[in-house]
């Protein structure tokens, strides 16, 4: 949202809240009726489809399928869940919370159909847990499309302030303001000053909207207040200030956000950080996610991939399948398949170009990529790449275990080296994905910096469920061709 119509709504907001003027306003209350309503209606939906598809490719006895537990009760597993959650929870959070809630919903309905003299027969307990196996992924796109329909219409994220303006408090307001589908709608900023001049910090975002002292006034709108804690006059007072939450906000830019376990300390706190992907069990977890779902979709993609190989062979002379040495885990050396897309003289070509075009060898040396790259075939060798359909062929590595589906991606020496040794060292200790945290974000548009910073966050903050996410979001990402070349 431009940074002008950011501070008129939030001016118009506390101005109505001061004036008396909420009447005009959809209540609070309203609004979060409808958030779940509609969000509850959309998995009442995909549950009702789930079930129909496991009834049709896994028929049932009639009686059986007839005292399957209804689908509504799915919402309230999802809301014991707290799929619902309006703030707090960001997307790997919610496909975490929906897995939970499917997971209540599918035993629940194992119970009801084992109860009294029924016997749960292999075609029941495979036509439940299919539903419940298409439940996540496609409940996730829904309530993804009508969370951002919400946030859209103004009726998703409650009103939120920061407390003072420093630069902690303006980054957390940056970060916030561009991804609204964490639920908090930020208002603008409660200055500790006493006497405070907006126009004396004009890189703020959203206007000043009072001062702490008004804190009762400002209560009256404001639901949540974030105080950066690393702003040494925000945090003073926390427990006298009458919000409903008041949340000490730490800015972690470079370190593990997500699974922290809150740890009380005598007089004092701590965050016990997991070691995620550097647990050795969680490193077998994750090979067997990648054998679970690697060979079908290996065995899926195979027509797909035989079309392309002869529309390679027929595009250009020379070898179909490209070969190249990347940097693996523990900076072994791992050899990855791709379609090939460039013409057999291809580091002739980069060279010839590279010398004679000072704009591509400064975006090549930012991207180690180029937007109009002389090297590619054509046709068929821009679709490939547009799609990132040269990537298939790495599904072999991926059940060969070359490589895993998810994990930063695994780059060529010379990419390597454009990274301080300390990334390099980082990157080497986990093992490299055919898709990636930087994949369903920047792509091709994220030079080194920031391919170092979405690297490092997913490898701080591993999970299976990021892992899950990010296989998600991969397939998004690819259709709409956002960033590739």
């Amino acid at each position: 949202m431009p940074q002008g119509s950011s501070r008129s709504v939030a001016i118009r907001q506390v101005a109505a809240a001061e004036a008396g003027g909420r009447s005009r306003e959809v209540p609070r209350s309203l609004k979060r009726l409808a958030c779940v309503g509609t969000l509850g209606a959309a998995d009442l939906v995909i549950v009702h489809l789930a079930q129909a598809f496991a009834a049709i490719a896994l028929p049932a006895p009639a009686e059986l399928v007839a005292i399957i537990p209804s689908a509504f009760f799915s919402v309230f597993a999802f809301l014991a869940a707290g799929l619902y959650t309006e703030w707090g929870m960001g997307p790997v959070e919610r496909l975490r919370a929906r897995g939970i809630g499917v997971a209540l919903f599918s035993f629940a309905a194992l119970l009801v159909l084992g109860a009294g003299e029924r016997v749960l027969t292999d075609v029941v307990v495979g036509q439940v847990v299919l539903a419940g196996i298409l439940i996540v992924p496609l409940g996730f796109y829904a309530s993804e499309a009508v969370r951002a329909l919400l946030v859209r219409a103004g009726f998703w994220g409650v009103p939120t302030a920061l407390i003072g303006t420093g630069p902690h408090s303006i980054a957390l307001a940056h970060a916030l303001l561009a991804r609204p589908e964490y639920g908090l709608d930020i208002v603008g900023f409660i200055d500790t000053d006493s006497e405070w001049d907006e126009r004396r910090n004009p890189d703020l975002p959203l206007p000043v909207i009072g001062r702490s002292s008004e804190a009762d006034r400002l209560s009256r709108r404001i639901r949540v207040v974030l105080v950066a804690a690393r702003d040494p006059h925000a945090s003073s007072d926390l427990l006298r200030l009458p919000f409903a939450h008041v949340v000490l906000a730490h800015w972690a830019a470079n370190g593990p956000t997500s699974c922290l376990k809150l740890r009380s300390l005598c007089d004092g706190f701590g965050f016990d950080v997991p070691r995620g992907i550097f647990r050795r069990r969680n490193l077998l977890v994750k090979r067997c996610l990648d054998c679970s779902f690697g060979i079908p979709l290996l065995i899926i993609a195979s027509p797909v991939m035989l079309l392309i190989a002869l529309a390679i062979k027929l595009a250009s002379p020379g070898p179909v399948f490209f070969r190249q040495a990347r940097t693996g885990m523990d900076g072994k050396v791992i050899e990855v398949l791709k379609f090939r897309t460039m013409y057999v003289d291809a580091d002739a070509r980069l060279k010839a170009h590279l010398a004679s075009n000072a704009a591509a060898r400064a975006q090549w040396d930012a991207f180690f990529k180029l937007q109009d790259d002389p090297r590619v075939i054509p046709r068929i060798g821009r679709l490939l790449r547009k799609y990132s359909l040269d990537e298939l062929p790495q599904l072999i590595n991926v059940v060969l275990g070359h490589i895993s589906l998810v994990g930063p991606r695994p780059f060529p020496a010379y990419h390597m080296q454009g990274f301080d040794e300390d990334f390099r060292r980082l990157r080497a200790s986990v093992p490299p994905g055919l898709t990636g945290f930087w994949q369903i974000s920047a792509r091709s548009n994220g030079d080194l910096a920031v391919q170092k910073a979405q690297d490092t966050y997913y490898i701080q903050n591993w999970s299976v469920w990021l892992d899950f996410y990010i296989l998600l979001r991969t397939p998004i990402t690819v259709a709409a061709a956002r960033g590739a070349c």
